[in-house]
């Protein structure tokens, strides 16, 4: 008996194994189609005084992201400047981070719901900064967006989630056929204008993307810890786009709750909360899933006690309600077992999107 459980672990890790693989090739053909695809004209990379810096508008460890004039087209954007070239930021050189953030939103023209590139100079010669002009979206982050007038987080109807949702996944997909990962998809990262029927949301920080052609090992930790899919809590180095998947199921999830899904201090403390809720009869199916996980979690998934599907349970509750057509979505994004975690583009099929938005 035991050597027939290990004979079938062994046939599951090696099925795994050349899913991977096929799914490499499949995104190294991609990046080799987008990369054969006609293009924008090139970066104006020579060209430092076009843009006149108004106003900041945000800040972060990468640098200072400004409301500017391009003094050639009269266009206002947002201009993000970079400090330092040769700086070193988390590890990461500064024309490292800079050369990769331009590839991404170059191999993103086009795709909906992302921040579309505009411009880019490596170096200005009068300040030494590395300089990227993107579409301005006058509009907050869907983290601020997400809060009431109190500041504190609220509640979001379930249209008004789909809404969202249609759009964070619509963007994923796109930045998944362009054959790259996000690697660090939250609420912080993604710029949001307009309202109702009109809203309109785009992804940004591209900074931190990785194509999905690249052999693995990759970079871990990425992704801020309360949007890390369990095999990046597990310390997995060869992971793919489901990774950003995971995320989004987080953000619907938070968005319906008002608050956090799964908040841990530490990954291993993280990992115990989304197993608490999701069980571990999901996690224990994945073919490179460890031995040893967070004790007192049993098999069964509570995730649908947590939003249930009729009113009068909700009310009853205290719970968000979802439908079943939500419910569907949520838990295909929230699998523990990456193989098995729904795509964005597969996602975006299913029948809680084909009701429209509108109002």
């Amino acid at each position: 008996m035991a050597y027939c459980k290990t004979q079938r672990a062994m046939q599951a890790a090696a099925t795994a194994a050349a899913e991977r693989k096929k799914r490499r090739e499949m995104a190294r053909a991609a990046a080799s189609a987008t990369a054969s695809s006609p293009r924008a004209p090139p970066l104006n990379v020579k060209t430092t005084s076009r843009y006149e810096k108004l106003e900041p508008i945000g800040a972060g460890a990468f640098g200072v992201v400004y409301r500017a004039l391009d003094l050639r087209t009269g266009e206002i954007v947002a201009l993000k400047c970079l400090n330092g070239i040769d700086d070193h930021i988390d590890g990461r050189r500064v024309d490292s981070i800079f050369a990769g953030e331009v590839r991404a939103l170059e191999a993103c023209r086009g795709v909906p719901c992302v921040v579309q590139l505009r411009d880019a100079c490596r170096h200005d010669p009068a300040t030494g900064e590395a300089l990227i002009a993107m579409e301005l979206v006058s509009g907050p982050s869907l983290k601020d967006a997400m809060r009431g007038r109190n500041g504190v987080p609220r509640r979001h109807g379930e249209r008004e989630v789909r809404r969202v949702a249609r759009k964070l996944l619509a963007g994923a997909a796109g930045i998944h056929a362009a054959g790259l990962m996000h690697r660090d998809m939250k609420p912080d990262n993604v710029l949001v204008h307009g309202g109702g029927g009109g809203l309109e949301l785009k992804i940004c920080e591209l900074g931190r993307a990785r194509a999905t052609a690249d052999e693995p090992p990759f970079s871990n930790p990425v992704v801020a810890r309360s949007y890390r899919a369990p095999e990046l809590l597990l310390g997995c180095r060869e992971y793919g786009a489901g990774v950003d998947t995971w995320a989004i199921g987080c953000i619907v999830a938070e968005l319906l709750a008002g608050g956090l899904l799964f908040c841990g201090d530490t990954s291993w403390e993280q990992l115990g909360e989304v197993l608490g809720v999701l069980g571990t009869g999901d996690i224990r199916e994945w073919s490179q899933c460890p031995e040893r996980l967070p004790g007192g979690c049993g098999p069964t998934s509570f995730l649908r006690e947590m939003f249930p599907s009729s009113p009068e349970l909700a009310m009853v509750s205290g719970r968000p309600a979802l439908s079943e057509a939500g419910f569907e979505v949520l838990s295909g994004l929230l699998r523990c077992n990456p193989e098995k975690r729904m795509t964005a583009a597969d996602a975006l099929k299913c029948r809680w999107f084909e009701e429209a938005d509108e109002g």
